[in-house]
């Protein structure tokens, strides 16, 4: 069994039609973005990225949040 195909996923695709990132809602309520410059996680409630330190554009992590709020 693949636990990926259970879980819940978004894109973002920028102005030419690419997928930019791709979210993955986690067990443990955390995002999982997917981006051209690496991945990291997100926790919706306070906003924290993982790795610490991470810059992460506030789009995408309001993006994150909606995503993880749609899901509920």
């Amino acid at each position: 069994m693949n636990l990926d195909d259970y879980l819940s996923k978004a894109t973002i695709v920028d102005c030419n039609g690419q997928i930019a990132y791709e979210m993955t809602l986690l067990l443990n309520g955390d995002v999982l973005v997917c981006g051209r410059v690496g991945n990291y996680q997100i926790n919706p409630t306070t906003r924290e990225t993982t790795p610490v330190g991470k810059v992460v554009p506030v789009e995408i992590v309001e993006q994150a949040v909606a995503f993880a709020r749609s899901c509920l």
